[in-house]
C-alpha cells in the first residue's frame, strides 16, 4: 500500500475529519459570498455521494474500491456543509429597519466597558441570541442576569466598518451565534420581571463568579487577582491592557488563555496520582472515567467557556484511547475529538483557539520526538528541562505560522518564557487546588494564599523582565493567506523527510518553499506604499492618512486631542501589510514642506484636504472661492453643503461614519442635488485616493 494511503488508513478519524473540516469551510465562505448557490451545491453533492456509495456497494471489483471510499469522502464534506450551513442560518435574522420596542431577556452577567454595560440577551418569543449596550447610569447597573426587559431601539444585524485587514467583528459574532447589536439610551427599557430558570452554562458561570468572590475575599493585588483568575477559571475581564501587551510580548499568552496547558496540567496531575491503575483493563477504566469526571468538573467550575470545553473534549479522547491502544496521545485521538467538536459546533472551525491548540498538539506529537531524540541528558533535572524546551519549540514551530498570520507578531524569547513560566504556572494551578480543598482549615489555606501571592508576583516579574529583553519581539511581520497552508504543507514535508529520508519528498519541501517565497516576493512588491491619502471609518476618530512611497506616513486628525490609541489598534494590521514606518501624528504645527495645517486645513502634493467640525466656517465670506479637494463632514458641523460652496470648491465631499443616518443622508441629499461627488464613509467604508 501507498505510504501515504496506509497512514490514512491507520487513522480512521483524520480521513473523517479532512472532508467535514472542508465541508464547514465551503459552507462558510458560500454562506457569505454565494449563498444563493449553496442549496443547489448541498443537494447535488448529496446526490453524487448517494451513487457513489451504492455504486461502491454494488461494484466489488477490486478496479473500483476506490468508489466506496469516494463515498464517504463526499458523504461527510456534504454533512460538514449541512452542518454549517443549519448553524448560519439560524443565527441569521431580520430586524425592522426602523426603532422597535422588543422583549428581551438578559441571559449573562455584566462586561462594564468603558462608557456602556454589556449584557448578551435572549430576544423574545424566537429566542435569537443579541448584544445589549446600554448607556451607563445609576439605574442601568441594577440590572442583572435574568431581568427581562423592554427596550425600545434599532437592533442592527452586525456590520463592519468597511477597513482594510480589520478585524472581521460580524463574522466573529455570527460564528459566535450572535444576530444582532443595539445600543439602549437611558430611559429607552423597563424592566418587566425576573426569571430564576438557568441554563446549565449558566449555573456554570454563577459558579465561576462564586470562585472569583473567594478570590476576592483574600485582597490579591490587581494585577495578582486579575492573572490568577484567567490562569485557573478562565476570567480574563480584569487584565489591564499593560499585563495583556507584557505576556502576548514575552510569549506568555497561553498561559492567560485557560485552554489546553492548564487541562494538561490536571491532566497530568491525575495521571500521577493514579498511576497505579495501569495494572488490569478494570483498573484503567475507572482510572479512565475519574479522570474524564474531574476534567468535566473544571471545565463546569470554570464557566464551561468554549476554550475549556474544547480541551475537556480533547483530554476525555486522550483519556478514552489509553483503554484502546494504551497510548496516551495519538493522532487518532485527537482527529475523533476535532471531529465530534465540529459535529456539535461547526463554527469553531473558525476559532483562534481550537485552531492553535489542535495545531500544537498535532505538532508536539510528530516534531516533539523529533527534536527531543536529538539530545540524551544523562541527568532527571536536563532531562526535565530539555523535555520543556524540545516540547515548548515543537508547539511553537506547529503554532508558529497562524501566530504570525493573526497577531503579526513573533515572541524571539518563547524558548526562555516557557522554561521559567510553564512550571510557575502548574505551581500557581495546584495551589489554586489546595487553596479551595483547604477551604475548611483558614490557618493552612492562608499559607496557601501567601504562596500564591508570591508566586504571581514572581510569575508578574519574569514576564516582564523577558518582555524588556532586546529583542524581545518582531513586530508588524506580515503572512498572507494563501502562504498558510503552504507553510503547514512545507512543514509537513520537511517532517516527512525527516523520518523517511526521501529524496523525492525533499524535492517537494524546496518546490514548496521557492514557491512560497516566490509568492511572497510578489505579493509585497504589489502591496509596496504609493503616495496617497486614505481615509478610514473609525466612529469618533476622523482622519486623514497621508502616505509617502518611502513608507513613512502623516496622520492628520480633526480633533486636537486625537484617539491615536484606536486608530492604531483597528489600522495596525493593515499599515504591516503596505510595510509602513510608525505615522507620525500631525499636532497642529506645520512639520513638512509639503504639508501645512491652517484652520484645521492640510496640503499634500497639491491636494487639499479640509475638516468641517464647527459650524464657524459659515460665518466667514470670501471674494473667491478657495479649492478643496477632500472636503470631510466631521460630526460636529450643523451648517449645510450649500453654504460650504460659497466658501469653497469642492470637489470630493467625505461623510463622517460617526454622524447620525439622518444626518448622513440629509448631507448625501444636499450633495447629489448639488452635483458634488460625495462618499459615505459609513457605506463606503475606508477609501484612498492615489496622488
Amino acid at each position: 500500500m501507498v505510504p501515504q494511503l496506509a497512514f490514512l488508513h491507520q487513522h480512521v478519524f483524520l480521513r473523517l475529519f479532512i472532508p467535514l473540516a472542508s465541508g464547514i469551510a465551503m459552507a462558510d465562505y458560500l454562506f457569505e459570498a454565494h449563498r444563493s448557490v449553496l442549496l443547489g451545491l448541498l443537494f447535488c453533492l448529496f446526490l453524487l455521494s448517494f451513487f457513489l456509495l451504492l455504486s461502491g456497494f454494488f461494484y466489488r471489483k477490486y478496479t473500483f474500491r476506490w468508489l466506496f471510499g469516494a463515498g464517504v469522502y463526499v458523504f461527510f464534506l456534504t454533512l460538514g456543509m449541512a452542518v454549517c450551513s443549519f448553524h448560519l442560518e439560524k443565527v441569521v435574522t431580520v430586524f425592522p429597519i426602523e426603532e422597535a420596542t422588543s422583549r428581551v431577556v438578559l441571559t449573562n452577567h455584566v462586561q462594564e466597558k468603558e462608557k456602556s454595560l454589556l449584557f448578551s440577551a435572549s430576544l423574545q418569543p424566537t429566542g435569537e441570541k443579541i448584544l445589549l449596550y446600554f448607556s451607563k447610569d445609576s439605574l442601568s447597573k441594577t440590572l442583572k442576569r435574568g431581568d427581562e426587559l423592554l427596550i425600545r431601539s434599532k437592533i442592527s444585524l452586525p456590520k463592519n466598518n468597511g477597513n482594510p485587514d480589520e478585524f472581521n467583528y460580524s463574522r466573529y459574532l455570527l460564528h459566535q451565534g450572535i444576530s444582532g447589536t443595539a445600543f439602549i439610551a437611558s430611559g429607552n427599557w423597563k424592566k418587566n420581571g425576573h426569571t430564576d430558570s438557568r441554563s446549565l452554562r449558566q449555573i456554570a458561570s454563577d459558579w465561576q463568579h462564586g470562585l472569583l468572590n473567594l478570590y476576592h475575599q483574600q485582597n490579591f493585588l490587581s494585577d495578582q487577582y486579575a492573572v490568577l483568575s484567567a490562569l485557573t477559571i478562565g476570567y480574563k475581564d480584569d487584565l489591564s491592557d499593560s499585563i495583556r501587551e507584557s505576556f502576548s510580548i514575552s510569549g506568555a499568552s497561553h498561559v492567560l488563555a485557560l485552554s489546553g496547558l492548564h487541562v494538561g496540567f490536571l491532566y497530568g496531575l491525575l495521571l500521577f496520582l493514579m498511576r497505579g491503575f495501569s495494572r488490569s483493563f478494570k483498573l484503567k477504566i475507572v482510572r479512565a472515567v475519574v479522570i474524564i469526571a474531574v476534567l468535566w468538573l473544571f471545565a463546569f467550575i470554570a464557566g464551561l467557556s468554549p476554550s475549556v470545553v474544547r480541551s475537556a473534549v480533547m483530554f476525555s479522547f486522550f483519556a478514552l484511547s489509553t483503554l484502546a491502544n494504551g497510548r496516551l496521545f495519538s493522532l487518532n485521538s485527537l482527529s475523533a475529538a476535532a471531529f465530534m467538536m465540529l459535529l456539535v459546533s461547526p463554527c469553531w472551525l473558525f476559532d483562534v483557539g481550537f485552531q492553535l491548540s489542535f495545531v500544537a498538539v498535532t505538532a508536539i506529537l510528530f516534531i516533539h520526538p523529533l527534536i527531543y531524540n536529538r539530545i540524551t541528558p544523562k541527568h532527571k533535572l536536563l532531562r526535565y528541562v530539555w523535555g520543556i524546551l524540545s516540547v515548548s519549540l515543537a508547539a511553537q514551530i506547529g503554532t508558529a505560522p497562524l501566530v504570525l498570520y493573526y497577531f503579526s507578531r513573533f515572541s524571539t524569547h518563547f524558548l526562555l518564557t516557557n522554561l521559567l513560566v510553564i512550571p510557575l504556572a502548574s505551581v500557581i494551578m495546584y495551589l489554586s487546588i489546595a487553596f479551595f480543598l483547604f477551604i475548611p482549615l483558614p490557618f493552612i489555606q492562608q499559607w496557601i494564599v501567601w504562596l500564591l501571592k508570591q508566586a504571581l508576583d514572581f510569575l508578574n516579574s519574569l514576564v516582564r523582565w523577558v518582555e524588556h529583553l532586546p529583542y524581545s519581539s518582531l513586530e508588524s511581520v506580515w503572512v498572507y493567506t494563501l502562504e498558510v497552508p503552504l507553510i503547514y504543507l512545507l512543514l509537513f514535508f520537511g517532517v516527512r523527510f525527516f523520518y523517511n529520508k526521501e529524496a523525492k519528498t525533499l524535492i517537494c519541501a524546496l518546490t514548496l518553499l521557492l514557491s512560497l517565497c516566490s509568492y511572497h516576493f510578489v505579493m509585497r512588491l504589489q502591496d509596496h506604499p504609493r503616495n496617497s491619502i486614505a481615509f478610514y471609518n473609525i466612529p469618533g476618530c476622523a482622519t486623514a492618512h497621508i502616505i509617502r512611497s518611502d513608507g513613512s506616513s502623516l496622520l492628520a486628525y480633526a480633533d486636537t486631542v486625537p484617539a491615536n490609541k484606536r486608530m492604531h489598534q483597528v489600522m495596525n494590521r493593515h499599515w504591516s501589510r503596505l510595510q509602513l514606518e510608525t505615522p507620525v501624528v500631525m499636532r497642529g504645527t506645520p512639520t513638512n514642506q509639503n504639508v501645512f495645517l491652517p484652520n484645521r486645513m492640510y496640503d499634500f502634493c497639491g491636494k487639499r484636504i479640509c475638516f468641517m467640525r464647527t459650524s464657524g466656517w459659515t460665518l466667514s465670506s470670501a471674494d473667491s472661492r478657495l479649492r478643496i479637494d477632500y472636503l470631510y463632514v466631521c460630526k460636529g458641523y450643523k451648517g449645510t453643503i450649500k453654504e460650504l460652496t460659497e466658501l469653497f470648491k469642492v470637489s470630493v465631499v467625505l461623510i463622517d461614519g460617526s454622524l447620525a443616518g439622518s444626518r448622513q443622508k440629509t448631507l448625501a441629499d444636499e450633495c447629489t442635488a448639488l452635483g458634488i461627488h460625495f462618499i459615505s464613509l459609513a457605506e463606503k467604508g475606508s477609501v484612498t485616493f492615489l496622488i
